[in-house]
């Protein structure tokens, strides 16, 4: 027990000065050398050197924790976008709702009736071929026109307007690629009605309008048909516009 006793106490005292001396850094952070020491057959005088502290160690331990906030970052950038995410989900599902609901208030109004229309209206006011064009649309085209045919007619604007459109269509660069059937103006709405003779060109035309400060429309429709026959016409498609003017 003796012998036990004394190598414990000396371990402990090479251990202290180890500790105090070599394993103190230097101002340029030197490695420290590793104590090696023979160790003998015996377990009881074996001496095992602390581990060196080295700059790669530091760099080591210094690389993880940038590592560990970079991916903390990442994390806390996932969770507000989905976050975000839930909150669009919701305004999503919010709109579809709404839209729904209208839907369902159309149906009761009866707005999705076809039938109930008065096919009358089209066939005493459209000659062909945009009266078969005007009867194949949809429901809501034909009520536009069908308040389109009930305005009064304004002499003191009406004209004027109407030869606003005309000299439109035939002083731009593309008015040779239309042809016009009728322009006809009432209170608060106009009709234009033509042919296209190339591909786009009344298009070009009516969006080139749109941007003139007498062309002061509220809202307007524009139906585009293919003839049946087109080969054996002139023309590629017919264009029916329907224009609601703001308040003069």
């Amino acid at each position: 027990m003796n012998k036990i006793s004394l190598t414990l106490v000396a371990l402990c005292a090479i251990t202290a000065a180890f500790f105090a001396g070599r394993w103190s850094f230097s101002s340029h952070l030197e490695p420290l050398p590793i104590a090696t020491q023979h160790v003998s057959q015996s377990p009881s005088h074996a001496n095992i050197a602390p581990p060196a502290i080295t700059k790669s160690c530091i760099q080591d331990v210094m690389s993880e924790n940038h590592e560990d906030s970079g991916a903390l970052e990442e994390n806390e950038k996932i969770e507000q976008l989905n976050a975000q995410l839930l909150v669009v989900k919701g305004q999503l599902q919010n709109a579809y709702r709404k839209i729904d609901e209208a839907y369902a208030l159309m149906q009761e109004a009866g707005l999705q009736q076809p039938d109930s229309f008065d096919n009358s209206i089209i066939h005493n006011n459209l000659p062909e071929p945009f009266k078969s064009a005007m009867l194949s649309h949809e429901f809501s085209i034909k009520t536009f026109f069908a308040k389109y045919i009930r305005d009064k007619r304004d002499e003191s604007w009406a004209p004027y307007f109407e030869n606003q459109i005309q000299d439109f269509y035939t002083l731009h660069e593309l008015g040779h690629h239309v042809k016009l059937d009728a322009v006809i103006c009432k209170t608060t709405f106009c009709e234009i009605r033509g042919f296209d003779i190339e591909v786009g060109a009344n298009n070009t035309i009516l969006e080139d309008m749109q941007r003139q400060s007498w062309f002061n429309a509220l809202t307007s429709s524009m139906t585009q048909t293919a003839p049946p026959s087109f080969r054996e016409l002139e023309y590629i498609n017919q264009f029916h516009i329907l224009i609601q003017m703001r308040d003069k």
